[in-house]
C-alpha cells in the first residue's frame, strides 16, 4: 500500500501580499457552466493559498457571460497563476507571470 505524507499548518494570517484575479468568463458551450475552481497560483514553486475574502463561484448559462474575483495569499516573488476548466481532461491551460 502506498501513502502519502500530508503536514497540517496553520493558515497564514498575514500574508505579504494578497492578489486579487478579476476576470470575464463567457461560456460558448451548449451547457451550463461551473466556475470558481479553475485558478491555480503558484508562488515559487509551491500552490498558493486561497484567501478568504469575495470569491466567485457559480453556473453561468450557455451562451451568456459572468465577472468574477478570485483571491491569493502570497508569500514569495515568482508568482504564476494557471487557469484550466475545472473538468478539462484536454491538459490545456492558460499561465501568466505576476508581478506584485
Amino acid at each position: 500500500m502506498k501513502t502519502k505524507q500530508i503536514t497540517l499548518n496553520s493558515g497564514e494570517a498575514d500574508p505579504e501580499n494578497v492578489i486579487a484575479i478579476y476576470y470575464t468568463l463567457e461560456n460558448g458551450t451548449d451547457d451550463d457552466y461551473g466556475y470558481g475552481m479553475d485558478f491555480d497560483v503558484y508562488v515559487d514553486g509551491s500552490q498558493a493559498d486561497t484567501y478568504p475574502n469575495d470569491n466567485s463561484m457559480g453556473s453561468v448559462s450557455s451562451g451568456r457571460s459572468t465577472d468574477g474575483v478570485a483571491h491569493y495569499a502570497v508569500n514569495g516573488e515568482t508568482i504564476e497563476v494557471e487557469w484550466e476548466p475545472l473538468f478539462s481532461f484536454s491538459g490545456e491551460k492558460g499561465i501568466w507571470d505576476v508581478t506584485p
